[in-house]
């Protein structure tokens, strides 16, 4: 089964990206396809290097780093959420930008879209 999965919680706020990649690890351990990891909304607060939010997330962003490399698995975060919400110069980072319409060409193929977190 190909599956794209997104998250939209922050990591301060719930367990929602956690939860996330667990999924997406037994998922792929049971030999079902990630084709794509989407941060949106408050989830693009995953995407933030900085050690005080690894510290925060227990280091889910190397972790989803990790993951995307070693699973070949595309994480990608929504490029308007990033600019309304995280700082100009808030550090590089590996998970890129980009628009909904090539997520929703990505989600569009896939077999199942499983979302993790509520949109506020």
């Amino acid at each position: 089964m190909n599956i794209v999965v997104i998250v939209n919680d922050s990591p301060n706020r719930s367990q929602a990206a956690a939860t996330a990649l667990r999924f997406c690890q037994a998922a792929v351990r049971t030999g079902h396809r990630i084709s794509q990891v989407f941060f949106y909304a408050d989830g693009v607060y995953q995407c933030l290097p900085s050690e005080a939010a690894d510290e925060a997330d227990g280091g889910l962003y190397r972790h989803w780093i990790e993951f995307g490399k070693d699973q070949q698995v595309p994480l990608g975060a929504c490029s308007a959420a990033v600019k309304r919400r995280l700082p100009a110069g808030a550090g590089q980072t590996e998970i890129p930008s980009i628009g909904l319409a090539r997520f929703a060409e990505t989600a569009l193929a896939a077999d199942r879209l499983v979302s993790f977190g509520s949109l506020q």
